[in-house]
Formats: C-alpha cells, structure tokens, sequence
C-alpha cells in the first residue's frame, strides 16, 4: 500500500478511536506517567509533526530510512513527556473535533506535499529525510498508541490488520538494527521469553 494512504488510513483509525473515549477516561492511567488525555496528545502529534515538518525543507538527507529515525530521535524521554502532557492540554474541551480537525490537516499537508509523486526532504527531529520516510514512523506511533489508548480505556482500537503488520515489521527492523535480532528470533518462535522491560529501543 502506498505510504500516503497508509498514513491516512492510520489517522483515520486514531480519529475513529478517540471519538469513543468516554467522558470519564480522559483522566485515567495510559501509559507510564501519561493520563489517556496526555497519551492522545502525545499520539496526535504524530499529526502535528508532519504538518510542521513539510513546511520545513532540509538542505539534505541525514537520515537513510525509517529504522535510522527512530535510532536518531530517541532518547529524550523526558522530553516527549512533557511534550505529551501539552500536547493533550491543547486538545481543549473537546478532544475528538480537535484530533480530527488534526488528521483532516495532516492528510491534506501530505496530499499538497507529495503532489505530482514528489518526495520533499524535510526536516525530523532525527534530521533531513524523505518525505516518504518518515510518514511510516508517523504510522508506527499512530498504531501504537492507539492500541495503547484502547487498552486504558477498555474498548477495540478497530485497526487494520495491515496496519499492524506494518508497524510489527518496523519494530522487528529497528530491533535488528539495535543488535536484538536474536533475542526478538527466539521469542517470536517460542524459545525464550524476552527479558523483564525489554524494549526495541
């Protein structure tokens, strides 16, 4: 499937999904520190960013592939907390209209952006990289996040098996590339449980 479709599907799910957060919710545990609200935040910025970044062109590409963003961009976790609980702050009073007021945003910024089959080199938190990819990292977190947001609230995330399928294969990539591969293998077949707190990053 074609990135930008991808993309968009990704935030459509997530738009469907935070419509169905109950009223009593968004206060509730979900994930680590974050409340449901701070985690939609943080989720949506997966919209964005990407709003922002293809306003941004870079000079040149620093960033090879979707594996090496998420090498490059990590490890600011207090950072993206904070990030998260302002970003759920903005949602405001009504978070639904605000998260599909952003998805309907970001689709359109893409659609502009990749018009005529172009691929822009923006600039990422992880540096200068094609357009191309970093929307499958947008989709990761979008993926991710929403199962984690259904999870906290009791309800179905309703995503795409396809969805998933891409996000499963862009955690086994960047695993690979942290040196995990062996450890991912033998869990997956049934020959070792991961370790306590293991992570792809």
């Amino acid at each position: 499937m074609q990135v930008t479709v991808r993309f968009a599907a990704a935030a459509s799910a997530f738009t469907d999904l935070v419509t169905r957060i109950g009223p009593d919710d968004w206060e509730r545990p979900g994930l680590g520190a974050w409340s449901v609200r701070s985690l939609t935040g943080h989720a949506a910025r997966a919209l964005t960013t990407v709003v922002d970044y293809v306003q941004r062109p870079a000079p040149e590409r620093e960033v090879p592939d979707t594996t090496a963003y998420f090498l490059a961009a990590h490890g600011h976790d207090a950072e993206v907390a904070a990030r998260g609980v302002q970003a759920g702050v903005a949602l405001g009073a009504d978070p639904a209209t605000a998260v599909a007021q952003l998805a309907a945003q970001a689709t359109a910024a893409v659609d502009a952006a990749t018009a005529g089959g172009a691929d822009p080199v923006i600039h990422t938190a992880g540096g200068g990289m094609l357009l191309s990819d970093y929307l499958p990292t947008r989709c990761f977190e979008l993926t991710v996040h929403s199962l984690d947001i259904a999870h906290a609230c009791g309800i179905d995330a309703n995503l795409d098996p396809g969805s998933i399928a891409d996000a499963v294969d862009t955690a086994l990539r960047v695993g690979i590339r942290t040196g995990n591969a062996e450890t991912v293998l033998l869990a997956l077949t049934g020959r070792a449980d991961l370790p306590t707190g293991f992570t792809i990053l």
